[in-house]
């Protein structure tokens, strides 16, 4: 059954809708310097740039229309923390250490 607070469910598909929450989605921040920016040619198709690979949960921010008719080549995304493990890191939030 049920909770009555519950305003949310578990889905299954391969559909995107705003809303929707992602666990451990592939980010990859890439590291170099603004001037490297200047010293690509237009033409230049692929370059290695170093970087590092993170694993964020996120929710997607984008509309359900914009996804439903392929109007997007993005989808925009929004990392989230549970609410209990970034209280452990901020002790002025709600189940911090020292919060409320």
């Amino acid at each position: 059954m049920a909770n009555e607070d519950e305003w949310y469910e578990i889905v299954e598909g391969e559909e995107l809708e705003q809303g929707d929450f992602i666990m451990g989605v592939p980010i990859f921040m890439p590291e170099y310097t603004s001037d490297l920016t200047e010293q690509l040619p237009e033409a230049l198709v692929t370059r290695n740039i170093p970087g590092v690979l993170y694993r964020y949960n996120v929710i997607v921010m984008s509309q359900t229309c914009d996804l439903v008719q392929h109007k997007l080549k993005h989808v925009l995304v929004c990392s989230y923390w549970l609410l209990e493990a970034l209280g452990q890191k901020e002790p002025n939030l709600p189940n911090g250490p020292e919060g409320p």
